[in-house]
């Protein structure tokens, strides 16, 4: 299927939503907690965007080499019809953590949401008109976004197209580096702005 104008520009949209978060990352001056709060918020950011990582990566097999061509219905999208949205709003909400904001945690939720709204209803009218009513039921039994554990069912075998999911895997370790170097920037300054 070749993708529309709205998919296009949706790339060029969550890049610059990444940046922004960046952003605000980076000049947010978090609000002086105790050591321990600030731990607290550092682990709780570090385990989601573990599992937004990790999560991407295996959604990802499940649809590699096979997106637009065949309706993904097993894995983690018998659990949610959108999973690779929702794990990008685990590492999303998962580095705005490191601002230590919660105010900030909660604007980016509601951003993402929003936005992602748009972009989930116009990949859904796109798979509508591509499967018809094998999607119409796919939609009737499965989540749209928030998983639901008990609907879970897998392959017997899957192939994976190499390079689609290679692709995939440097897309999902990309969160960990940001939250690499955004500690390793949080550090630096404390240790300069100390001296």
């Amino acid at each position: 299927m070749p993708r529309t104008p709205f998919e296009k520009a949706r790339r060029r949209v969550s890049a610059l939503m990444v940046l922004a978060l960046l952003a605000v990352a980076l000049l947010n001056r978090p609000p002086q907690r105790r050591a321990l709060w600030a731990g607290v918020f550092d682990c709780a950011a570090f385990v989601l965007i573990v599992i937004a990582s990790l999560g991407r990566i295996w959604a990802a097999a499940f649809l590699s080499g096979r997106k637009s061509k065949v309706l993904c219905t097993s894995g983690p999208f018998s659990l949610s019809r959108n999973p690779l949205y929702f794990l990008s709003l685990l590492g999303a909400v998962g580095l705005a953590l490191l601002s230590q904001s919660l105010v900030i945690c909660a604007a980016v939720a509601v951003i993402f949401l929003v936005y992602y709204h748009f972009v989930i209803r116009d990949e859904e009218a796109r798979l509508h008109e591509a499967f018809g009513d094998a999607f119409d039921q796919y939609r009737a039994r499965v989540p749209r976004f928030f998983p639901r554990l008990g609907s879970y069912h897998n392959e017997e075998t899957l192939v994976v197209q190499t390079r689609p999911f290679t692709h995939a895997i440097f897309d999902s370790s990309v969160l960990l580096w940001v939250f690499l170097l955004l500690e390793i920037g949080k550090h630096v300054y404390v240790m300069y702005s100390n001296n």
